[in-house]
């Protein structure tokens, strides 16, 4: 049986989000704004105010307004595995890679040259470098 599962993560910054999804997912993935609903298991839906469609699969991710009004959750069904493929297990690479790009351009406005890059261990790096 199929459920919706709610990911710790928390998009305040939907241009961050847009950017990440058109490059550093190479287009695989779009934000579709005020959709108001998106897809999982068997063609039922749930209510959201945003969603991504991810390339390939046959579920949809939702970003739910938090009750804060801080920005939205996502929430998906992890059931066959596409989005994980995409955006690691449990969305990981999501998470990692849009905090990224949310610290690039908050340093970047700062006046920093930014640059991300990846460690020995493969972990994801963001630098910032006086101009």
């Amino acid at each position: 049986m199929s459920h919706v599962a709610r990911v710790d993560l928390t998009i305040a910054d939907l241009d961050a989000l847009d950017l990440e999804l058109t490059e550093g997912f190479a287009g695989q993935a779009r934000r579709v704004r005020d959709a108001g609903e998106h897809q999982y298991y068997a063609g039922a839906k749930t209510a959201c105010a945003h969603k991504m469609v991810v390339e390939g699969t046959r579920y949809e991710l939702g970003l739910v307004a938090r009750g804060d009004g801080k920005g939205f959750q996502v929430q998906y069904d992890p059931w066959d595995g596409s989005a994980d493929r995409l955006f690691g297990r449990g969305l990981s690479k999501l998470k990692d890679q849009y905090g990224a790009r949310v610290t690039e351009r908050r340093l970047t406005r700062e006046g920093y040259d930014v640059r991300r890059s990846y460690n020995d261990a493969g972990k994801l790096q963001v630098r910032a470098f006086a101009r």
